[in-house]
This record gives structure tokens, sequence and C-alpha cells, in this order.
């Protein structure tokens, strides 16, 4: 009644490849703006070194931002894993 290489190739394509791709492009995305803060920071530091509140702001939202795609991702994958794991489980029984 169920296909199983139908169940498992679902699962591939619907959620863990995704899933992986997800989590790779977020992960460059995230380093990516790591870096530019940074990079920001320095050039505003050298042009004027009394400004240090705008830079635990940036660090500040930095983070926050960070924290929330995590929890997002996480959340996701969370809640969809069991019905896809379960997905391929019931293709071998």
């Amino acid at each position: 009644m169920f296909n199983s290489l139908w169940g498992i190739l679902d699962s591939i394509i619907c959620f863990f490849f995704p899933c992986v791709v997800m989590i790779c492009l977020y992960s460059k995305i995230f380093f990516v703006a790591k870096e530019h803060v940074r990079k920001i920071d320095d050039v505003s530091h050298s042009f004027n070194s009394n400004d240090r509140g705008r830079g635990g702001m940036i660090k500040q939202s930095e983070h926050k931002a960070a924290k929330t795609l995590s929890i997002v991702i996480s959340v996701f994958i969370f809640f969809w894993m069991p019905f896809f794991i379960n997905s391929v489980i019931d293709a071998y029984t």
C-alpha cells in the first residue's frame, strides 16, 4: 500500500535535503554578516574612537538576529522531523 522507494525519496527531497541547504545558507549568511559588522566596527573606531555605544548596539542586534534565526530553524526541524522519520521507517515495515 505504501511504496518504500517513494517514502524514502519523499523524505530526502522534501525535508532532509532542504534542511541541509537551509542550515548551510543561513550559516553562510550569518558568518558574512558577522564579518561585515566587524569591518564596520573597525572603520567606525578608526574615524571616531569615542563612539562606544553604537558598536554595542550592533553586536546586540546581531546576537538577537542570530538567536531568532536559530530558534526558527530549530522549531521547523523539530516539528517536521518526526513525520519524515516516520515516513522512512514506514517504508521498511
